[in-house]
C-alpha cells in the first residue's frame, strides 16, 4: 500500500503498491494500483515512461565471411524491408519496391523510414563501418536506432529485418553481385535497456479522524517537501474539513495536493468513510461597507466559459474585521518572579493595521479568577514596540575521550530543523558552506553561523588537541 511516484518525482505519475495477493511481487516485478485503492490494478502511461531512459537497438548487415564483401548498392541495389510490432515499411523505393530500404542506407534514410510508422514517432539512428573479423563475418555496416519519443519510450518491442533481397527488394546476387546468398545471419541486438527512475512518496504518520489543526499542521510539516503550511479545521457533516494552505506553493513547478486514503491496512469500519482533497482557490475582491456583493464563478478552457455557480451564500456585505489570533505563542520562566512571552503576528489584520496586543494572565486555565470572573491581570503592548528576538542554537561534534581510548573525527552528519533536513556534510565544515547548507531549507531565510574549536576539558590538553567542532548558529529570519 505504499505510495510511489514513478518517472519523477514532482511530475510523475502516483500509484499504490498493490495489495492484492493474487498478483506478482518479485525483485524484478512491484504491481501497481491506483493510488485511491491498493485493489484496483494501475499501469504506467506517457506521463510516467517519458521520464525514462531511452532504449536503443543495434542490428549488423554483413557478410558470412572474412574474404568476401558485399556489393555496395552504388554499384547494384540490394534491399530489406524493417518491422516494428505489425507494421512494415512500406514508403521509400530505394531498395526496390515500396518500403524497401538499401542493405547500407545512409542513417537518416533509416530514420526517416522508421518515423513513418504510426507506432514510432521520433527515433535517432547512426550508422558505422565494421571490419571484418579474422576468421569469422565479414565487413559491413551497424545500425544503431534510440528510440526518443513520446510513443516508443520504455521498454519497446525489437525491430526485425525482413523481406531481404525477396517480395520486391532487390538482389545484387542475381544480377552478378554479392548479397543473399553471402550475408550473414541478422539479428536486432538490445544495446541499452529502458528504465524508469520509482520514487517513495513522502508519506505522514496515521493522522486520527479528528486531529486538530495543529496536529495536521505537524503532520504535513514532516514531510520535507511539503516545507511550511496554515490548517485551518471545521466540522463537515459528520466528518471534519481541514483547508490546507501551502506557504511556499507558489514558487514550486508542481501541484502540492495530498494523495489521502482511510481503512487500508491499519484501520476498520462498518462504513467505509470517504477521504477527498480539493484544490482550493482564492482572490480578494474590493467591497463597500453596507452594500452586498453578489458573487459567481465559471471556469475557462480553450472551447469557452463554462456554466456559473452562485457563492454560498450568494451575497456578502464587507464590515468591519478583528484580526485573528497571534501566532506560535510560546511561554518560558526566566527567572524566580519573570516568565517570558513571545509571539508572531496574525496572519490577518483585518483589513487595518494592528495597533496593540492586550496580554491576560491567570492562576486557573479557565481564566476567571480575578474580579467578576475575569482574569487574573491583564496587559496592554503597543504594537509598535515589538522587537525581534533572534533564536540562537549551538551544535557540537567532538569526540568522546571517556574511555580512554584514542579517536580521529571523521564522517559527515546532517541537521533538521522544523522538518527540513540539510545534504550530508563533512564533520569539520566550515562555517560558510553550513550556513549556505541551511539557507537552502525552505523555512530558513537568512542564519548566521560561527564555527569555533571545541578543546578538551582537560586543562593538560587544552586547545592542544582539539575535541572537535561547535557551530553558533543565530536564526535572522
Amino acid at each position: 500500500g505504499d505510495l510511489v511516484r514513478v518517472g519523477h518525482p514532482n511530475f510523475g505519475e502516483t500509484f499504490r503498491v498493490s495489495t492484492d495477493s493474487t498478483r506478482a511481487f518479485t525483485d524484478k516485478v512491484i504491481p501497481l494500483s491506483s493510488a485511491d485503492d491498493s485493489n484496483s490494478p494501475a499501469s504506467l502511461s506517457s506521463q510516467s515512461l517519458r521520464h525514462s531512459t531511452y532504449e536503443v537497438q543495434s542490428f549488423f548487415i554483413r557478410s558470412n565471411d572474412e574474404h568476401v564483401t558485399l556489393t555496395p548498392s552504388s554499384s547494384l541495389v540490394s534491399g530489406f524491408r524493417i518491422r516494428f510490432k505489425s507494421e512494415t515499411s512500406q514508403t521509400t523505393t530505394d531498395g526496390g519496391a515500396k518500403g524497401c530500404l538499401r542493405w547500407d542506407s545512409e542513417a537518416l534514410q533509416l530514420k526517416a523510414e522508421l518515423e513513418t510508422l504510426e507506432g514510432i514517432d521520433s527515433v535517432e539512428v547512426t550508422r558505422e563501418h565494421v571490419s571484418a573479423i579474422t576468421g569469422g563475418e565479414g565487413e559491413g555496416v551497424k545500425y544503431y536506432v534510440t528510440f526518443t519519443g513520446d510513443n516508443v519510450r520504455g521498454n519497446v518491442p525489437p525491430l526485425e529485418i525482413v523481406d531481404i533481397g525477396t517480395n520486391g527488394c532487390l538482389d545484387s546476387h542475381s544480377i552478378g553481385g554479392v548479397f543473399s546468398e553471402d550475408i550473414a545471419p541478422v539479428a536486432v541486438e538490445q544495446v541499452e535497456i529502458s528504465y524508469v527512475p520509482m520514487y517513495e512518496v513522502q508519506t505522514t504518520t496515521d493522522i486520527p479522524y479528528d486531529a486538530s489543526a495543529a496536529d495536521m499542521k505537524a503532520a504535513i510539516e514532516s514531510l520535507s517537501m511539503a516545507c511550511s503550511v496554515d490548517v485551518f479545521r471545521e466540522v463537515n457533516r459528520h466528518g471534519y474539513s481541514w483547508d490546507v494552505t501551502f506557504i511556499d506553493a507558489s514558487s514550486s513547478p508542481f501541484s502540492p495536493l495530498l494523495a489521502m486514503s482511510a481503512n487500508e491496512q491499519n484501520l476498520s469500519a462498518n462504513v467505509d468513510p470517504g477521504v477527498d482533497v480539493a484544490d482550493l482557490q482564492k482572490v480578494h475582491l474590493q467591497g463597500t461597507e453596507g452594500v452586498p456583493l453578489f458573487v459567481r464563478v465559471a471556469a475557462r478552457n480553450s472551447y469557452g466559459t463554462g456554466q456559473f455557480v452562485s457563492s454560498n451564500p450568494r451575497a456578502v456585505e464587507v464590515s468591519p474585521q478583528l484580526p485573528s489570533e497571534p501566532t506560535d505563542i510560546f511561554g518560558q520562566a526566566i527567572s524566580d518572579s519573570e516568565i517570558f512571552i513571545e509571539w508572531n503576528t496574525p496572519l490577518d489584520n483585518g483589513g487595518w493595521p494592528v495597533t496593540h496586543y492586550k496580554i491576560e494572565y491567570d492562576t486557573s486555565s479557565s481564566f476567571t479568577s480575578g474580579v467578576n470572573s475575569g482574569p487574573f491581570g491583564s496587559m496592554s503592548v503597543s504594537a509598535s514596540a515589538k522587537s525581534v528576538v533572534a533564536d540562537v542554537q549551538t551544535v557540537t561534534v567532538k569526540i568522546d575521550r571517556d574511555d580512554g581510548e584514542v579517536y580521529y573525527l571523521s564522517g559527515t552528519f546532517s541537521l533538521r530543523f522544523d522538518g527540513q533536513q540539510t545534504s550530508q556534510l563533512p564533520y569539520n565544515v566550515s562555517s560558510e558552506k553550513l550556513k549556505a547548507a541551511l539557507e537552502e531549507l525552505c523555512n530558513i531565510n537568512e542564519v548566521s553561523v560561527a564555527r569555533s574549536i571545541h578543546c578538551s576539558p582537560d586543562p593538560a590538553i587544552g586547545c592542544m588537541e582539539p575535541d572537535g567542532f561547535s557551530w553558533l548558529f543565530t536564526f535572522i529570519s
